[in-house]
């Protein structure tokens, strides 16, 4: 929703007067009583309601009888006689809720006040945003009793209490906005603080005014324009920042939670069915089955060594199938001692079934693939024998692969964490670097484009001077050579 409230006043200093204000914004034709103007403007589109509104017990006034009397009352050549106010009406609200959100700013300042009120209420332009809908509401000067204006309305024009009345008034404004939002069921609402007292780092736009409207319009671009569309597309990439900030946040709840349920799933699992017991070691009549078909075997039983062969390539399979890696794994046995050799990226691991032992010179892939399978083999705790260098590169490939592993050696599980911890504090902030340097470029982008608007306005100021010097100068010369043919003449 658009939040919008300003207060103008209308004074004779700038050529302006009260009637031909209440008739521009009405859409009426009204006659100036004090100077004989007529202000015709029954031509105007886009009024939707009118209407005066007076304090209680006040008879009805016509609009023309009200502005002539405060054209009447104020008798000085510079004086103030009406004062605007001007609010955005959310165009998300109903016709209706925008007709009461109007009155009841009205009744606020004729409660405040005691002044009479003349309410117009505008609809969007065909060419303008189409949100925006808004009220023009003209007040006098003074007090509305009996039918006449009284005494000044002093708590505006003061210095001193006229900037807290005009904040009051907004928060009166942004209220009510919000009653009516929740009441339609909306989710948006709208603060009648400023951008930095709302904490939000980001310039505020600039109201345009009617002369920069008209020229945009027409589709000249204006300096306020400009600006404001910059202001635009940095609060586009701020939105879009904080949601894709809200999602993250949103994820990580969101994950908290389903392992959170999955640990309650796995506890009451194992109430229900708790978990098998493991598996007992083969009976005394399969361990006699394999030590006479190992004794049949080496004193030359060809059926019995064939039978050795594929049990153990079962056993290969078996184990290489506990293993779910990018690797390629090729397994092959030894007949007599069962171990099993596995061939990854050419180098060569080897499987004892309560060890695995690999070359001195293997790659930190084919180790991390090694401790990944001894992880599922052994458990997160290993143990590693070996050369100092071996262990190191050991540690170092753990690390890289980010396997969840500790060493049972207290010397290789420091060396672990604190190269864990390294690595922790070298992973760069990719999003809030890219944020802080978008917005640093952004903001340092519009202090350029301000400064070369300012010194464009004083080069333009500087250069109709010069021009105005020049026409004077000229205008001068012109006389003074009227004045001396007319001296020569006599």
């Amino acid at each position: 929703m658009i939040f919008h409230c300003a207060v103008k006043v209308v004074s004779r200093s700038t050529g302006r007067s009260a009637p031909a204000s209440a008739a521009y914004r009405a859409g009426e034709k009204i006659i100036n009583e004090r100077d004989g103007v007529t202000h015709d403007f029954t031509a105007k589109r886009g009024i939707t309601h009118t209407e005066i509104i007076l304090p209680k017990d006040e008879l009805p006034i016509t609009r023309s009888e009200l502005w002539n009397l405060a054209e009447r009352t104020e008798t000085r050549g510079n004086s103030t006689v009406a004062r605007e106010w001007e609010i955005a009406l959310p165009s998300e609200l109903s016709e209706a809720d925008r007709l009461q959100l109007a009155r009841d700013f009205s009744a606020e300042l004729i409660k405040r006040y005691g002044v009479a009120v003349d309410l117009c209420i505008h609809a969007p332009s065909q060419t303008g945003d189409e949100r925006n809908f808004h009220a023009h509401i003209l007040t006098a000067t003074r007090k509305f009793e009996n039918g006449k204006l009284t005494d000044k309305t002093r708590v505006l024009d003061s210095k001193a209490t006229g900037s807290n009345e005009v904040t009051a008034m907004r928060k009166f404004l942004a209220d009510r906005c919000n009653a009516f939002a929740f009441a339609s069921g909306l989710t948006e609402r709208v603060d009648a603080r400023s951008l930095a007292a709302q904490g939000i780092d980001r310039p505020a736009t600039k109201h345009l005014g009617k002369r920069d409207t008209q020229r945009e319009r027409r589709g000249k671009a204006t300096v306020r324009g400009n600006f404001n569309r910059e202001i635009k597309v940095v609060k586009k990439m701020s939105e879009n920042l904080e949601h894709r900030k809200a999602t993250l946040a949103e994820m990580a709840v969101l994950t908290e939670t389903l392992n959170r349920k999955e640990a309650e799933l796995a506890t009451l699992a194992n109430e229900i069915a708790p978990p098998m017991p493991p598996i007992a070691p083969p009976n005394d009549c399969r361990q006699n089955w394999l030590n006479a078909t190992t004794v049949a075997a080496e004193n030359g039983d060809a059926d019995a060594l064939e039978k050795l062969r594929r049990r153990a390539f079962a056993i290969a399979k078996e184990r290489a199938a506990d293993y779910r890696g990018n690797g390629r794994i090729e397994a092959t046995t030894k007949a007599h001692c069962g171990e099993i050799i596995y061939r990854v990226n050419d180098e060569i691991v080897r499987d004892n079934r309560d060890n695995f032992s690999v070359t001195a010179t293997a790659s930190s892939a084919t180790l991390a693939m090694t401790l990944k399978i001894a992880r599922q083999r052994f458990g997160e705790c290993l143990s590693l024998t070996g050369d100092d260098e071996f262990k190191r590169q050991c540690v170092e490939a753990a690390v890289a692969a980010n396997l969840k592993i500790t060493f049972a050696d207290a010397e290789l599980e420091a060396r672990r964490l604190a190269l864990l911890a390294d690595k922790k504090s070298e992973k760069p902030r990719l999003e809030n670097l890219i944020t802080a340097n978008e917005k640093s470029a952004i903001f340092d982008q519009l202090r350029r484009r301000g400064q070369q608007n300012i010194r464009a306005a004083a080069e333009k100021r500087e250069r109709q001077e010069a021009k105005r010097t020049r026409e004077r100068e000229r205008r001068e010369i012109e006389l003074k050579a009227e004045r001396s043919r007319g001296g020569r003449s006599r």
